[in-house]
């Protein structure tokens, strides 16, 4: 256990550190004032995110590296884009754009503080779920169940609304053309997985249709 949640740290470093890496080819080296504080706060609260969630629930980060027997035929498609949009082109386009992008005004400054809500809104969603992964399935023979604790008792989804927040932050901080189509597209994709993935658990998670029935009239309902 302790080596796989050793192996997660640092794959989610190492995730960081892609993005980082990637901004830098797509601006030339070059940072300017935003994405100084911007790439402060991202590493910074995925540093102390790491710390608490290995501190309060670990068995999140291990579950994480299980492989799951079968995955469903749609996210085999919608992981990978996702991950290509979010992790890539996301920020290679922010890098492209950097030079646009003159002075912190109040929109970046919202902007800043959405981060570091998606970051509070994910790290709380890790400690209450030990049965968090990145594929959308479920793992009987791990004993996968329902959580319905904690930030789970208010939204269904947390990460994915961690994304959308994060995707909004990114909108406001790196408001270009290209970065903004971008950030859209990963909340329509996520949007579209929250769904597929809403309907297979009902389908194979005992105890998940019941759960989603608490959310069922409010506003965004796969999400909230």
């Amino acid at each position: 256990m302790i080596k796989k949640i050793l192996k997660q740290n640092i794959k989610i470093f190492l995730q960081r550190l892609l993005t980082l890496l990637v901004f830098l080819i797509g601006s030339k080296g070059i940072f300017n004032l935003t994405a100084i504080i911007y790439f402060s706060l991202y590493f910074a609260l995925s540093l102390i995110s790491l710390f608490i969630v290995n501190k309060v629930n670990p068995s999140s980060l291990s579950f994480r590296e299980e492989r799951p027997k079968e995955i469903p035929v749609w996210d085999k498609i919608i992981l990978p884009l996702f991950w290509i949009l979010n992790f890539i082109l996301l920020y290679f386009f922010a890098g492209i754009e950097l030079n646009t992008i003159i002075k912190i005004d109040i929109a970046v400054v919202g902007g800043f503080f959405l981060v570091i809500l998606s970051s509070l809104i994910a790290t709380k969603a890790m400690c209450a779920n030990p049965f968090m992964q990145g594929h959308s399935t479920v793992q009987k023979e791990k004993g996968q169940k329902v959580v319905a604790s904690s930030i789970y008792s208010v939204i269904r989804h947390p990460t994915y609304l961690a994304i959308i927040i994060h995707c909004m932050a990114f909108i406001l901080i790196f408001k270009t053309f290209f970065t903004g189509l971008t950030a859209l597209m990963i909340i329509i994709l996520i949007i579209v997985r929250t769904y597929k993935e809403d309907k297979y658990l009902k389908e194979n998670l005992e105890g998940y249709a019941k759960f989603s029935e608490k959310s069922r009239y409010r506003l965004f309902p796969f999400i909230w």
